[in-house]
């Protein structure tokens, strides 16, 4: 099984996945991230997740306060054009 370009060591859990894993039956399903040994998983790069760190919150708070702009003018906009025009019940 060529592994291309990844680390050394999650090519080398990989491929002890793979082997341990590997018959007729399931040689094309990949095998399952789970098998890999837990620091092969956590190489993280810092800058990379420093910078979606920066970002991701932003738009998070964009697409929160862009809901609630919606709702807000939603309910203006019955106050305005359904409630006030009908004036005053009794």
């Amino acid at each position: 099984m060529v592994l291309g370009s990844l680390n050394v060591p999650v090519q080398n859990g990989l491929q002890k996945a793979y082997e341990r894993g590997a018959s007729a039956v399931n040689s094309t399903i990949p095998p399952s991230a789970a098998d890999l040994p837990p620091e092969s998983i956590d190489n993280v790069d810092e800058a990379a997740l420093a910078e979606v760190m920066r970002v991701t919150p932003l738009g998070a708070g964009i697409v929160a306060g862009t809901a609630v702009a919606l709702l807000v003018a939603g309910f203006l906009a019955m106050y305005l054009l359904v409630f006030l025009p009908r004036g005053t019940v009794g």
